[in-house]
């Protein structure tokens, strides 16, 4: 079995700057194409994004003193990973009488979101 597959995340990234004032969206994608056997599972990875931020707490106006600010204050780093896995398991249907029943339950069901999984009806 032969699966072409996209994975695409979007993201909403730093309003423009003014006039404009809107949001960007960034868009990530990857695609591929896999080759399968009945029941077999592979992982689908790749689209990995690190986001990083800089806090700072500490006494309003005391803690943007050049120099002495830091004494009224703290700056901390977060780091934030995230990766988008994809399990997909296809299974094959031999007998004619339960691929009628497959096609005849995916027939009635719609779109949830964009992603292919979620093409298939509830079990």
């Amino acid at each position: 079995m032969s699966l072409d597959v996209k994975q695409e995340v979007n993201d909403v990234g730093e309003n423009e700057p003014p006039p404009i004032n809107s949001p960007r969206f960034r868009k990530r994608e990857a695609e591929t194409s896999v080759v399968l056997l009945n029941n077999q599972t592979p992982v689908l990875g790749g689209l990995i994004q690190n986001k990083r931020a800089r806090i700072r707490t500490g006494i309003p106006f005391l803690n943007r003193i050049p120099v002495l600010g830091y004494r009224f204050g703290s700056t901390e780093e977060k780091i934030e990973k995230t990766e988008l896995l994809m399990l997909i398991t296809p299974r094959w249907s031999a007998r004619p009488s339960t691929r009628r029943v497959s096609r005849s339950r995916c027939a009635g069901a719609r779109p949830r979101s964009s992603s292919p999984s979620s093409w298939l009806p509830k079990s």
